[in-house]
């Protein structure tokens, strides 16, 4: 949440010059939904998958990305919006 928050401010400083500077860009890509497609979750997903197999990871694959709305989708894109811009997510398109 924190990083999306500061991400979405656009602020920060020129690295060479220290001066500060603002993006005007008013979209902002989100990786969100590659660890859930593709078990991301290293230590989480691993011990599931020595648990019960390919079967249970798949199926709790499947339980992380049905709850991806409630849980991520709209606290980012409140996150976001409270600094007028927009998130995309083309991992979830």
């Amino acid at each position: 949440g924190c990083a999306l928050w500061f991400a979405a401010m656009a602020k920060g400083q020129d690295y060479k010059t220290g001066e500060e500077v603002c993006s005007k860009a008013r979209i902002l890509f989100s990786g969100l939904g590659v660890d859930e497609q593709l078990a991301g979750y290293k230590a989480r997903h691993r011990t599931i998958y020595r648990r019960g197999g390919a079967d249970m990871l798949s199926h709790e694959l499947d339980g992380d990305l049905s709850r991806i709305w409630w849980r991520n989708l709209g606290r980012d894109d409140r996150l976001i919006s409270d600094h007028g811009r927009e998130v995309r997510q083309p991992f979830l398109d």
